[in-house]
C-alpha cells in the first residue's frame, strides 16, 4: 500500500433505490480543497446488494473528468452479496478535475422491484 503523508480518509455513503431506471450513477463529491489536501485518491469501495427481488446488479467504477471516462472495474453483485475493492489493487490518485463515478445497472428493467436497493461505501484518501 502506498505510504502517504496525509492519511485523512473520507467515506461517502450512498443508498441507491433502483426503481424504474435501468442505470443510476453516483459521482463522488469533490471536497479536496475544503479539506486542505493536495490531491485525492480512490481508496476502495464496498457495494452491498440489498434488493427485495431476486435481481443481480452490475457495478461499474470509472474515473472521469466529465468528458473522458476510464473504467476501473466492472462486476456483478448478486442479491445479498457484497463486492469489495481494496486500495492495494484499485488505488488511483486523481487529478484536480477527476472524480470517481459509480454506475449501477441491471440487464432486465422489467424485473426491478420497487424496493431494490444497493448500498455503496466509497473511500477517498487525502494525499
Amino acid at each position: 500500500m502506498p505510504q502517504y503523508l496525509a492519511r485523512r480518509v473520507k467515506t461517502e455513503k450512498h443508498k441507491i433505490t433502483v426503481a424504474g431506471t435501468v442505470k443510476s450513477t453516483v459521482p463522488t463529491t469533490t471536497q479536496r480543497k475544503a479539506r486542505g489536501a493536495g490531491r485525492r485518491a480512490f481508496a476502495g469501495m464496498v457495494a452491498y446488494n440489498d434488493a427485495a427481488s431476486a435481481r443481480a446488479f452490475t457495478v461499474i467504477i470509472s474515473i472521469t473528468d466529465g468528458t473522458t471516462s476510464y473504467t476501473l472495474d466492472k462486476t456483478l453483485v448478486l442479491i445479498g452479496e457484497s463486492a469489495v475493492w481494496m486500495e492495494d489493487e484499485y488505488g488511483v490518485e486523481l487529478d484536480d478535475d477527476e472524480y470517481v463515478s459509480v454506475t449501477v445497472s441491471t440487464a432486465d428493467i422489467s424485473a426491478i422491484g420497487s424496493n431494490d436497493v444497493i448500498h455503496l461505501f466509497i473511500r477517498m484518501r487525502d494525499v
